[in-house]
C-alpha cells in the first residue's frame, strides 16, 4: 500500500476519533439540540410508519416532537410524497437521538459517494483533486445542510447517480430519480412559503432536463 494511501487512512481514522470524541463529550447538549434539527421530522415520520399511523398527522407529529424537547407551536412535517416515505422507516426503529445519528451517517456517506462519482465524471487531473475536494466539502451550503440535518444530500446523490447511469443504464438512472424527486418534491412544497427553496427545486429539475438535452445532442 502506498504512502499516500496510508496517510489518507490515518487521517480518516483520526477524523473519526475526533468526531466520536466530540459527540461523546457533548452528549447531553447534542441530545438537547436534536429536536431543533430537520431530522426530527424524518424520525417522527418513521415512528408513525412503524406503528402504522399517518406520518402527515399534524397533531400527532407536534405531540411527538414536544416529547423530544421541541419548543415551537408549529410542527415540522415531512412534505415528501407517500411513495417515498420508506426512506424514513429505519429512523423509526430508534429514538430521536439515534435516528439523528443514523441520518447524519447516511448524509455523510451520500456526500462522500457523490463527491467521488463527481470526480470520476468531471475530474481533470490529480493536480486539481485537492482543490476539488476542498471546494466540495467546505462549500458553505454543504456545512449548513449537515449542521441542520437536512435532506439535501438525498437530493445530491439522486442527481449525481442519475448523471452516472443515464447513458448506459437508463433503468438505474430512473431509479436514482426516486431519491431526487423525494427531496425536490419536499423542497417544492416547503417552498410554497419559502420562495428560495421553491426556486432551488425548480432550478434543479431544469438543470437535469438541460443535462439530458446536452447529452442527447452529443
Amino acid at each position: 500500500m502506498s504512502h499516500n494511501r496510508w496517510l489518507k487512512l490515518l487521517l480518516g481514522a483520526a477524523l473519526t476519533v475526533v468526531v466520536a470524541y466530540a459527540v461523546v463529550t457533548h452528549m447531553d447538549k447534542v441530545r438537547a439540540n436534536v429536536s431543533q434539527r430537520d431530522s426530527i421530522q424524518y424520525w417522527a415520520a418513521g415512528k408513525f410508519l412503524i406503528h402504522r399511523d399517518n406520518p402527515y398527522d399534524v397533531k400527532g407529529t407536534i405531540e411527538l416532537e414536544w416529547q423530544q424537547g421541541y419548543a415551537q407551536d408549529r410542527p415540522v412535517l415531512v412534505r415528501t410524497p407517500p411513495w417515498s416515505l420508506f426512506l424514513f422507516l429505519p429512523l423509526g426503529l430508534a429514538n430521536a437521538f439515534w435516528g439523528w445519528l443514523l441520518w447524519m451517517a447516511v448524509s455523510v456517506a451520500s456526500l462522500i459517494l457523490a463527491m467521488r462519482l463527481s470526480w470520476n465524471m468531471f475530474g481533470k487531473g490529480e493536480n486539481t483533486r485537492s482543490v476539488f475536494l476542498f471546494a466540495g466539502y467546505l462549500f458553505a451550503p454543504v456545512l449548513a445542510c449537515l449542521e441542520a440535518a437536512q435532506i439535501g444530500f438525498v437530493l445530491l446523490i439522486g442527481i449525481v447517480a442519475f448523471m452516472v447511469f443515464e447513458t448506459e443504464q437508463p433503468f438505474l438512472a430512473g431509479a436514482a430519480l426516486i431519491r431526487f424527486e423525494t427531496a425536490s418534491t419536499g423542497i417544492f412544497l416547503g417552498g410554497l412559503s419559502f420562495s428560495h427553496a421553491n426556486i432551488f427545486a425548480s432550478d434543479s429539475e431544469s438543470l437535469l432536463i438541460l443535462w439530458c438535452a446536452c447529452r442527447q445532442a452529443k
